[in-house]
């Protein structure tokens, strides 16, 4: 199943591109609703295409629900740029995750998520919960990005 999410940021895709190779950005906007950790040790300061990374995730902070390999690329298309995540494992075994980042007309950043996920029987559930956890995600992205200024 695939859902597909966007927001309009106000910061510069510059700025947008930055937070969103950090891990430790990553972890921040996902929190309390999911906990992110490596479970190769720490999280590089940025993401290295190509590199596997393992991670434990855990629901509310505290409930452990499996783990998830972490594959990210970096790709263009025209002023837009991608974060791929090629991951999966776990209750998801198919997680093709896109983080696109554009310039908006006027200003700003168009910033959207596109995800491709399979996870057998508990795909809709699977699904229904990424579609909040995203959601979520992007909130607090708008937040963060507030709060850096």
């Amino acid at each position: 199943m695939k859902l597909r999410l966007s927001t309009d940021l106000e910061a510069p895709p510059d700025e947008v591109w930055e937070a969103v190779q950090r891990p430790s950005v990553m972890q921040q906007v996902a929190r309390p609703l999911m906990r992110i950790e490596s479970a190769d040790g720490p999280f590089p300061e940025r993401w290295a295409d190509g590199t596997p990374y393992q991670t434990r995730l855990f629901l509310l902070g505290v409930l452990p629900v499996g783990g998830q390999r972490i594959q990210v690329t970096r790709h263009a298309e025209g002023p837009a740029r991608m974060l791929r995540d090629d991951g999966g494992g776990g209750l998801a075994k198919r997680w093709l995750h896109v983080l696109r980042v554009e310039p908006r007309r006027g200003g700003g950043t168009r910033y959207t998520d596109t995800v491709d996920l399979s996870a057998g029987v508990l795909t809709p559930f699977v699904w229904a919960f990424t579609q909040l956890l995203f959601r979520y995600r992007q909130a607090r992205f708008r937040r963060y990005l507030r709060r850096a200024k």
